[in-house]
């Protein structure tokens, strides 16, 4: 809807991103009550794939006083851009202000005027936010088309009243038409998990994560899982308009009606077969997760059902998908390996913290130490390497915080293993934490351990970056940059290279663990946000509708 009750009235807010042209880049909508400001961060990542597809951002973002705060300053910093925000009354004056950049500031203004020369953008006549939205694209275009003549030799670009040959034009064109017609047509997808409960871990949050993601750059999405979590969903955004459905299969897919497209995380479950089922029988194109379950590990982990079930449904369903996608490069090899289709290789998103930017957030450089682990307790996370890894440290002030939901009595086999070693005093578990808590004990972590056998991506090693706390993982999971960038340790999934990465850890001082993390924090905020991914599978979805 994009709509609320504002000073004057119930009404709505576009919030706009333009070039020094005046050619819209970004745009959102929201109730008209809320702060341009608070939206920003949003509509920043919301363009970055466009600016990507043009090799180049931009040297300056400029705003009024509006957004003059350090936090969307430093937002602005992380992505290699330099801000020309105009300070408030009761703020200090910077020195080195760009004034000749700030007097361009008006060109955002006119793009608005030129947009509301039609009628439909104006005033709201629309009740759907993405119905709204794509008459404010439609209206970008037709400002975009209007120069062109399409009898002249040379491309011609009309700018602020003046008639310019522009060679640039006849290049940048086309991308940014393409880049625009996605939201002409929405897409309807239906994603589909196992579950989408705390306690199922990433899948959930990414699956989540994606809806959002997706629903922001304007298809329609909807969620299913066969436990009917999805009903309960806590991950989604507050009022979200992703539609969320219960019941079977059969249930949720009349209650949704007509879909372009079925995205299904996860193989081998019931469910996940009958969904490629009914898309065959449909002829409805299926983008299948694998989720890393072809995964060495998870082959071997219940590997007699798996044959079975493999030779049964699993390769067929598998071969007669659309497309697969996979979080990263050890995902792509198993799936090679097992003679599949090449698949589309595009990384999770993740929620960045609420203190990401808080000035006051920092790491203790006295008394304890904390290394946390978080994430589900489960054979496949190699638990029991870090517990006997542990035992091997020598008496020091760090101390082990496992944090997770149980699964398969596991957590029964870790007490009993930190009891065999007598850790009793120096590593504690910790049942399941709510979101704002997980930030809070991953923010206060002085180092993120995750020494997981197999992982597709590890949303839980994204988050604790860009909390800012450096990571020991295992060559299971797919952060080879956490090795080549020196955001922490990545060794392999063993008790001897596990012991040895803490080892290194610990004599690390407070200062190179903190540089450690902030280094960690700067890479994943400038590449793993949820709208950057989304608008790169949102252009996979409509590649594969063209061609299907």
């Amino acid at each position: 809807m994009a709509s609320g009750h504002s000073r004057g009235g119930y009404s709505s807010k576009v919030h706009v991103l333009c070039d020094g042209e005046g050619t819209l880049f970004g745009i959102m909508a929201t109730g008209g009550q809320r702060h341009e400001s608070t939206e920003l961060e949003n509509l920043i990542a919301s363009c970055e794939l466009s600016l990507h597809r043009y090799d180049s951002r931009p040297e300056v973002v400029t705003g009024d006083k509006g957004y003059s705060r350090n936090a969307i300053r430093q937002l602005i910093r992380y992505r290699q851009t330099k801000p020309v925000i105009g300070s408030k009354a009761n703020e200090s004056r910077d020195a080195n202000f760009d004034r000749e950049a700030y007097r361009r500031r008006n060109i955002i203004e006119r793009l608005i005027g030129w947009l509301k020369e039609s009628r439909r953008v104006a005033t709201r006549y629309d009740k759907l936010a993405c119905s709204h939205l794509a008459f404010v694209r439609l209206a970008a275009t037709r400002r975009v088309l209007k120069p062109l003549q399409i009898n002249s030799a040379q491309p011609v670009f009309y700018g602020f009243g003046r008639r310019v040959q522009s060679p640039l034009f006849d290049r940048r064109a086309p991308e940014y038409l393409s880049s625009l017609r996605i939201g002409m047509s929405s897409v309807k997808l239906l994603l589909c998990s196992a579950s989408f409960a705390p306690s199922y871990g990433g899948p959930a949050r990414s699956v989540s994560g994606l809806a959002d993601a997706l629903q922001r750059s304007g298809c329609e999405i909807a969620i299913w899982a066969p436990d009917n979590s999805a009903l309960q969903n806590s991950f989604l955004t507050d009022n979200s308009p992703v539609q969320t459905l219960g019941g079977s299969l059969e249930t949720a897919l009349s209650e949704v009606g007509e879909l372009d497209l079925i995205h299904d995380s996860g193989i081998w479950m019931p469910h996940n077969h009958a969904i490629a089922k009914h898309c065959r029988r449909y002829e409805i194109p299926r983008v299948v997760s694998v989720r890393g379950m072809l995964e060495p590990w998870a082959k071997r982990h219940k590997r007699v059902k798996k044959w079975l079930a493999w030779r049964a449904y699993q390769q067929a369903d598998l071969r007669s998908a659309d497309a697969i996608h996979v979080t990263g490069d050890t995902e792509a090899r198993s799936i090679a390996e097992v003679g599949l289709r090449t698949p589309w290789l595009v990384p999770n998103g993740i929620c960045l913290p609420p203190s990401l930017f808080s000035p006051s957030r920092g790491k203790r450089v006295e008394g304890l130490h904390k290394a946390l682990f978080l994430g589900r307790l489960y054979p496949v996370k190699g638990l029991p390497m870090l517990i006997e890894a542990w035992s091997t440290l020598p008496a020091n002030d760090w101390r082990l915080h496992i944090v997770g939901p149980d699964e398969a009595g596991h957590r029964a086999e870790l007490e009993r293993l930190i009891a065999k070693f007598g850790l009793q005093d120096v590593v504690e578990i910790q049942d399941a934490v709510d979101s704002s808590l997980k930030w809070k004990l991953m923010s206060e972590a002085d180092l993120f351990v995750c020494p997981s056998h197999s992982e597709n991506f590890g949303v839980a090693i994204a988050e604790a970056m860009a909390c800012g706390t450096p990571v020991v993982t295992t060559t299971g999971t797919p952060w080879k940059a956490i090795l080549d960038r020196r955001l922490g340790w990545w060794v392999k999934p063993s008790v001897n290279s596990i012991s040895k990465a803490m080892r290194e850890a610990i004599e690390c001082s407070p200062t190179e663990l903190r540089q450690m993390g902030l280094d960690a924090r700067d890479y994943v905020t400038g590449k793993f946000t949820w709208d950057r991914v989304g608008g790169e599978m949102r252009d996979r979805y409509r590649e594969l509708l063209t061609s299907t």
